[in-house]
């Protein structure tokens, strides 16, 4: 009997292993599909929520795209007008800081732009630097939304900025001259109601990113009861 056993322990250690590799391979298939999906190229619909900022300034909150809540959405167009509570649902979204704008010229407007780039990518990557630094956990109307509304405006328009920064907006946008953020990680929103050319105020958001943590401990439980089922069978 005990040699027939300890013939059997090769077959049984075989198993098992062959048990958590399977579990590996499981966990990291879950990981790819559960994991978040890069933010890409997109048309849909954009609920722009309330804004009662101080300044006219902050996220507007509550906020949706394609009815995903976004973390935040700050506007990086001064001239433009959005009505809030209201969908857009032909809104384009670009992962690239590309947005539609109506040009400028003494305060009148010129014409439409086809996605100009706010208008230049330097800008774009330090408007993404302020949002890394300071916009993640922040949304809503308060005073640090609001400020960072107004370095956004600042770093859009510069010196032609119509609005004037407070202390803490103007340490947000000294800390951002010539850094940059990672611009592909948040949406830039032209908003529209049709497929015309009827763009309103751009905007920038955020989709919240799923924490992984969950996926690991599932992992680890999984792995775990592999590891222990193995072990009582071998017993």
């Amino acid at each position: 009997m005990v040699i027939g056993l300890h013939a059997r322990l090769p077959e049984e250690l075989h198993q098992m292993r062959m048990r958590n590799l399977a579990v590996v391979a499981l966990l990291i298939a879950l990981a790819i599909l559960l994991g978040p999906a890069p933010l890409r190229a997109d048309t849909g619909s954009l609920y722009i929520g309330n804004l009662s900022g101080a300044n006219n300034g902050g996220s507007f909150d509550p906020s949706t795209w394609k009815g995903t809540p976004l973390q935040f959405l700050y506007c990086v167009d001064v001239y433009d007008f959005i009505t809030l509570n209201t969908t857009y649902g032909a809104t384009d979204a670009t992962n690239t800081g590309s947005v539609k704008m109506t040009r400028e010229s003494n305060g009148v407007r010129t014409g439409l732009v086809d996605y100009e780039w706010l208008p230049n990518s330097a800008k774009v990557g330090q408007i993404a630097f302020l949002l890394d630094t300071y916009g993640n956990g922040i949304g809503g109307q308060s005073a640090q939304a609001d400020s960072l509304q107004e370095a956004i405006w600042k770093v859009v328009y510069g010196g032609d900025d119509p609005k004037p920064l407070d202390t803490l907006a103007s340490t947000y946008f000294n800390a951002s001259i010539g850094q940059t953020g990672s611009v592909g990680s948040y949406l830039w929103f032209s908003p529209a109601t049709n497929d015309r050319d009827d763009t309103h105020q751009a905007l920038v958001g955020k989709v919240p990113v799923p924490e992984p943590t969950s996926i690991v401990l599932l992992g680890i439980f999984m792995l775990a009861g592999a590891l222990g089922l193995g072990a009582k069978r071998i017993a």
